[in-house]
């Protein structure tokens, strides 16, 4: 899957630019990710927040700074998968 294809399932583009700026970056401060992705820094932490309920983006704090990474992107097989299986589950109802 082309990385600009998220935007075909869903995905702002925010999510997109914050989520292939990570998958570059590798474990990453905010500052870089800022830079790199070109998002606002007003609106990176909700992107990241989003990304995380996805499951597509973690944090961990070091030395007193968070530090952001993107999950494997075979990760976005599974996110795919449980929208799919919500999906059917909306229909049968």
């Amino acid at each position: 899957m082309d990385i600009l294809d998220l935007r075909k399932i869903g995905f702002t583009e925010g999510e997109v630019k914050v989520y292939d700026a990570l998958l570059g970056l590798g474990e990453t401060k905010r500052a870089q990710l800022v830079k790199k992705s070109g998002v606002s820094p007003s609106k990176i932490y909700d992107i990241i927040n989003r990304l995380a309920e996805k499951g597509l983006v973690s944090s961990v704090k070091k030395h007193g700074t968070l530090h952001f990474s993107a999950a494997t992107p075979k990760r976005l097989k599974d996110f795919l998968d449980q929208k799919e299986n919500e999906l059917e589950k909306e229909r049968q109802l």
